[in-house]
């Protein structure tokens, strides 16, 4: 298959080039110099592709792998989407591109369409296109309906996804909390848990914000059951860290390795992290989350790096509640927490 695409597309070729020297010891040079060949072979092909016509299979993997690139080295991204939306007929009212033919350059596009998704990337300088909702419309103009299951790289069933695509609005947290979940393993079953609970803090987060905008007397509140029939944040937010929590004890066990899921512990831990004031009142649950920490900072990419110094940030102002992805926008950078 990639034999295939790197033929079809120099920049796909270049960009398995640049993957390879970026995690080589010692190739930090040849690195830098092969992702700005790269950037330039993706460039070309998006002026000489054809109107109309089939998906540029090789074109859009070679999107894919400039926003990897990027992203592990700490480098706004989020302009490269556009691109990518446009090569396969995801942006604005176009029709789709010819469906790709296989099931590989299908999980690259809804990849692509993740990415894209709100609140996903903290500090993000460019607008949502909403790529997930146009491929999902696709899908079930194409199909007659909406295919379920998980999709591969969040892990995330796509019933899920659907409800984060529209998380800004106002009945996306009732949403979140009655989803009817999938069927899986029973670890999968917590780590979709600790994600729609998070998805009901940021939907809240939205919402407010929204509010202060129109009316600039409006203070945050925290929600209780007895005002919108859902937990209140304090209760989700321990939702939240005796899930991590689990998780973390669950993959240490040999029979659950298989399980890939430790990557995508990231974003709750990110998201719960910013409610200082709630976890301030539960030291139980600070010492729960450095476990957690330990476990999602593995990873050396320069990615984790700046969301170790945003975490660094958000202590020493001390504020009830760290805005992150202001934070972010405010260095200039573009934090993948998908």
């Amino acid at each position: 298959m990639m034999v295939d695409l790197s033929n079809e597309s120099p920049a796909c070729f270049l960009g398995c080039v640049a993957l390879q020297l970026l995690h080589d010891e010692g190739c930090v040079e040849k690195f830098f110099l092969c992702f700005e060949s790269t950037l330039r072979a993706f460039r070309a092909e998006l002026l000489d592709r054809p109107s109309g016509g089939s998906m540029q299979r090789g074109t859009l993997r070679a999107g894919l792998h400039l926003c990897t690139l990027s992203i592990e080295q700490g480098f706004p991204w989020t302009g490269q989407l556009k691109c990518m939306a446009d090569l396969a007929g995801l942006a604005d009212d176009q029709e789709p591109a010819t469906p790709p033919p296989d099931d590989s350059t299908y999980h690259v596009l809804e990849a692509i369409a993740v990415m894209d998704l709100p609140d996903f990337v903290f500090g993000r300088q460019t607008a949502c296109i909403g790529m997930w909702k146009r491929l999902r419309e696709h899908q079930r103009r194409a199909t007659g309906t909406l295919p379920g299951g998980v999709e591969m790289m969040t892990a995330l069933p796509r019933t899920l996804l659907d409800i984060f695509a529209r998380v800004h609005e106002p009945a996306a947290q009732f949403d979140f909390w009655h989803w009817s979940g999938d069927e899986g393993h029973l670890l999968q079953a917590a780590f979709w848990d600790v994600w729609r609970f998070c998805g009901i803090l940021l939907a809240r987060r939205s919402r407010e914000q929204t509010t202060t905008r129109t009316n600039d007397a409006a203070q945050p509140q925290d929600r209780s059951l007895t005002i919108s029939g859902l937990p209140s944040d304090e209760h989700l937010v321990y939702r939240i860290v005796a899930s991590l929590d689990t998780l973390r004890l669950g993959l240490q066990q040999p029979e659950n390795t298989h399980l890939l899921l430790a990557n995508g512990m990231f974003y709750p831990y990110m998201v719960v992290s910013c409610n200082l004031a709630i976890l301030s009142r539960h030291p139980k649950w600070l010492l729960a989350l450095d476990k957690v920490r330990e476990l999602c900072f593995r990873d050396p990419s320069q990615n984790i790096v700046i969301a170790q110094s945003l975490l660094e940030e958000s202590r020493e102002k001390g504020d009830e509640f760290f805005d992150i992805s202001e934070a972010a926008r405010v260095r200039g950078i573009e934090l993948a927490v998908f």
